[in-house]
């Protein structure tokens, strides 16, 4: 952090970026923190911290993940124990999975299957990471391209395995895909005076 400590109008450079590549996420971390980094086609590594080291602002950086030449990295965060990972996809489906589901493995490989994706699902459009602990307390909010917007609550959202592919949580028409997931505190949106979606009784999974 040191290194960001004085930034000026213009800015700093936080890493050295390749031709068609940018910056998807950024994470403050402890050492004994664990990460979670998955990909647009339903690929997910969770590794140690340690398995980083720290290096400057203008390098490159090091393999997180290895993907096939067509997918990429959608979203990253920190993972721990009594954690889940909300997995949502582009057609509105989605699953959270507990932590004790992933191996901790060393970063560069190839990682897991976080979520089955096909033409019904589509692809991965992001992921949050939330406490088991405190689901009572937020919400989800799912904004889709054309701009719909709905709020689900995060203690009714079905917990599975990794190698299924969710069930559904918006419907989408046939032109419109999941774009934007945000995680919001139910106080909030209660202070507020607004009504939280009482249909978020999600379809079993099939």
């Amino acid at each position: 952090m040191s290194e960001f400590s004085r930034i000026n109008k213009n800015g700093k450079r936080a890493i050295k970026l390749i031709a068609n590549d940018e910056v998807v996420s950024t994470l403050i971390l402890k050492e004994k923190d664990n990460i979670i980094i998955s990909s647009h086609q339903g690929k997910a590594i969770v590794t140690a911290l340690s398995n980083y080291r720290p290096i400057g602002r203008t390098s490159q950086g090091v393999k997180a993940i290895t993907l096939k030449n067509d997918d990429y990295i959608i979203g990253a965060g920190k993972f721990q124990e009594d954690d889940i990972i909300l997995t949502l996809t582009e057609r509105g489906y989605g699953k959270a999975t507990k932590y004790d589901k992933y191996r901790v493995q060393k970063r560069g490989g190839k990682g897991l299957i976080t979520i089955k994706t096909s033409e019904k699902n589509g692809h991965v459009a992001g992921i949050k990471i939330l406490n088991q602990n405190t689901l009572e307390e937020n919400d989800l909010i799912l904004i889709s391209k054309m701009g719909i917007v709905i709020r689900l609550i995060a203690e009714n959202i079905k917990i599975s395995g990794r190698n299924t592919s969710g069930v559904k949580m918006m419907n989408l028409s046939e032109n419109d895909i999941l774009s934007k997931i945000a995680i919001v505190s139910r106080e909030t949106i209660n202070e507020e005076g607004e009504t939280i979606n009482e249909e978020s009784e999600f379809n079993e999974e099939k």
